[in-house]
């Protein structure tokens, strides 16, 4: 499977930001992750079973 980009939005107002995406598909998705690093430099490596799928949100601001 190729990567592909899913175009999502942004709303801010004056107490913070919501990242949306209302027409992704996420009926195939089993469990979703969220994970940041307090270290920049941190290099954090990918592990999970042969079988697996990865789908990775990347938001740039």
């Amino acid at each position: 499977m190729e990567p592909r980009l899913i175009k999502g939005g942004k709303f801010t107002d004056n107490i913070g930001v919501l990242l949306f995406n209302n027409t992704f598909d996420a009926s195939l998705v089993k469990r979703m992750y969220n994970i940041s690093n307090h270290d920049l430099n941190f290099v954090r490596g990918w592990q999970g079973h042969h079988i697996e799928k990865k789908m990775v949100f990347i938001h740039v601001w």
